[in-house]
């Protein structure tokens, strides 16, 4: 009897150790399931991530209010600006030309090559002169015009929908002091920031001096 009652034990124990392993086993499986799903999400949210930013643009154009006795323009497509194409900074003769100034426009094309969307704040056209320039951008497809004046909106973001094309026709107004830096400034960039705080830069294109 009672070494009967010891077998029944040993087997009942070995019941208990099968099963036990079963669990552990299913555990196990069930773990190296879930993990694999959240890989899977993870590297698909990375590939989604994957691409960048690309951009086209047309080369600059400046057209130069120089504030001189006869009003004169000039039209640039390129840097550095010669000194005598730049506004004076003659008080006499910016009173008496209206309001000399440099602008800069800009055309150009983003594309977000990313699955997800994304977008760009803080865009400016940086000069890398000296000291360096960063100057704020107008949205020329606000232009509206009011009590005979003219207006456009301050571009504050960019919204770049995955995998389209946006586009945007810009002007950056200079004044005269500032524009000075042109005459010693061979780059330019568009530049902004993603939302994680990176840098976006595409530099700006000029035309060929026989272009």
């Amino acid at each position: 009897m009672a070494l009967g009652g010891w077998h029944e034990g040993r087997g009942g124990g070995a019941d208990r150790g099968v099963i036990s392993d079963l669990l552990d086993s299913n555990l196990a499986t069930g773990l190296v399931g879930v993990a694999g799903v959240l890989l899977g999400l993870f590297a698909d949210r990375m590939l989604q991530r994957q691409g960048k930013v690309r951009c086209e643009m047309d080369p600059i154009e400046l057209d130069i209010s120089s504030g001189d006795e006869k009003g004169t323009t000039y039209t640039v497509y390129r840097l550095p600006v010669r000194a005598e194409y730049l506004p004076s900074l003659n008080p006499s003769l910016n009173r008496a030309a209206g309001s000399p100034n440099v602008r800069c426009n800009i055309n150009a094309k983003l594309f977000n090559e990313k699955e997800v969307r994304t977008g760009l704040r803080d865009v400016v056209l940086a000069f890398d002169g000296d000291p360096p320039l960063e100057q704020s951008l107008l949205d020329r497809s606000t232009w509206r015009s009011s009590n005979h004046m003219t207006h456009m909106d301050e571009l504050e973001v960019v919204n770049l929908p995955s995998r389209e094309w946006v586009t945007l026709s810009l002007t950056a107004i200079i004044a005269p002091k500032e524009a000075q830096i042109l005459a010693k400034c061979d780059r330019a960039w568009l530049r902004g920031y993603f939302p994680d705080g990176s840098r976006f830069d595409a530099r700006v294109p000029f035309k060929l001096p026989n272009g």
